[in-house]
């Protein structure tokens, strides 16, 4: 049946190991060059520069302890806390931790106190106490420079732009 000599098994098994061998080595280099190409995809991704921060540097002409801030201006409700005169209309212009740059039709006495909102601000936030330290024209209207009675926590100072 079957006739197998010594030596057809020896050149079978040469074949075998041949082609096992062939195998394994395609598959190592396949493996090698799927690692190093894998290695490159993972480069460390460049830094990204930091966005400026607003607060990060102080002119030498600025003495204030809070670094203003600009922004879109946010209309505000302006109260006088003893209700003597009328409650008006303004605008943030810029903001700080320490105080508001406000814009309003009416002058204000430089150290009065009065109690300030944002318009879209809901009911439940409390009024924040201001006290009017400059106030100058411009143009038509009033800038005045303000400076919280004690700061508002950071949600509060949020909903002023």
């Amino acid at each position: 049946m079957w006739d197998f000599s010594l030596t057809d098994f020896l050149l079978l098994l040469k074949e075998t190991w041949l082609i096992l061998l062939i195998g394994i080595g395609t598959a190592f280099v396949a493996f090698a060059a799927g690692l190093k190409t894998l290695r490159k995809g993972k480069s460390k991704a460049p830094k990204l520069a930091a966005a400026a921060d607003p607060f990060a540097a102080v002119g030498t002409h600025e003495r204030r302890t809070a670094i203003r801030r600009g922004g879109h201006p946010v209309t505000l409700d302006l109260h006088d806390p003893e209700e003597l005169q009328p409650s008006q209309q303004g605008w943030v212009l810029d903001r700080s931790l320490s105080g508001l740059c406000l814009m309003v039709p009416n002058a204000l006495p430089i150290g009065s106190f009065w109690k300030v909102r944002p318009c879209n601000a809901p009911q439940a936030m409390p009024l924040v106490r201001v006290e009017v330290k400059s106030c100058a024209p411009d143009g038509a209207e009033w800038k005045l420079g303000c400076r919280f009675e004690k700061t508002p926590n950071y949600a509060v100072l949020l909903m002023f732009g």
